[in-house]
């Protein structure tokens, strides 16, 4: 299999993947706040970024400079903004963007980051049709679903998670997928990302995330363990 760098903000996120999977501890960075592990017989390395999109993009940035993975797979739980979605439902990313970016002054769209030269980031083909057929043969909890992640430093929350549904028209939104998706995109490693909903990013989004993180996780947790024997 290809040498695959999996990714995730916090170590809730990660924790069920990393128990079933025997992944253990390889290093400690003292630059990095949590450990790299590895899984003990597949190329697979995994990490653990911390919340936002500088902390996503610094400790992608750095791993892939390490590690040298040949693709990137992110994971997470994220705030619905589609009202398709339900609390538990996963999405499977065909593009993330940054919603919080604004340079229109200067002739960008709203959520192109200049010098990039597109306003949104493509996932791959390969892993994105994978990941869409490995669910298919699963008798999953979830509904899936694909779409566009949304991302900005904000816990969405109230009504901004409308306006920005209605702006952009993606499916969902959390702090750090972009951001993985753009370092991802000016190293040229192949991504995907897939993320769980935890809330509805309204005004029971605190209470929500709270109360549905463990489903969220232990709901994509299935859906990451045959994708990664896929891939």
């Amino acid at each position: 299999m290809k040498k695959t760098l999996l990714l995730c903000a916090m170590p809730e996120e990660l924790e069920i993947i990393k128990n079933s999977l025997k992944f253990e501890p390889v290093e400690q960075y003292n630059f990095l706040p949590w450990p790299v592990y590895k899984h003990p017989k597949l190329n697979i390395y995994a990490g653990v970024t911390g919340i936002s999109k500088v902390n996503a993009a610094a400790c992608a940035s750095v791993l892939l400079n390490l590690l040298k993975p040949e693709q990137l797979i992110g994971i997470g739980v994220a705030g619905a903004v589609d009202p398709k979605l339900k609390i538990g439902d996963i999405i499977i990313s065909n593009s993330a963007i940054q919603y919080d970016v604004d340079a229109r002054t200067f002739g960008y769209q709203l959520g192109e980051v200049p010098g990039m030269g597109t306003i949104d980031y493509k996932a791959d083909d390969n892993l994105y049709t994978t990941a869409l057929k490995v669910s298919q043969t699963m008798d999953l909890d979830s509904n899936i679903f694909i779409g566009q992640i949304m991302s900005g430093d904000c816990f969405v929350s109230g009504t901004k998670g409308s306006e920005i549904y209605s702006t952009f028209k993606g499916q969902c939104v959390d702090m750090e997928s972009a951001a993985w998706a753009q370092v991802a995109h000016v190293y040229k490693v192949p991504w995907l990302i897939l993320r769980s909903m935890s809330d509805q990013a309204d005004g029971t989004a605190p209470d929500d995330f709270d109360a549905f993180l463990p489903q969220a996780v232990n709901n994509l947790s299935h859906l990451v363990e045959e994708l990664l024997k896929n891939v």
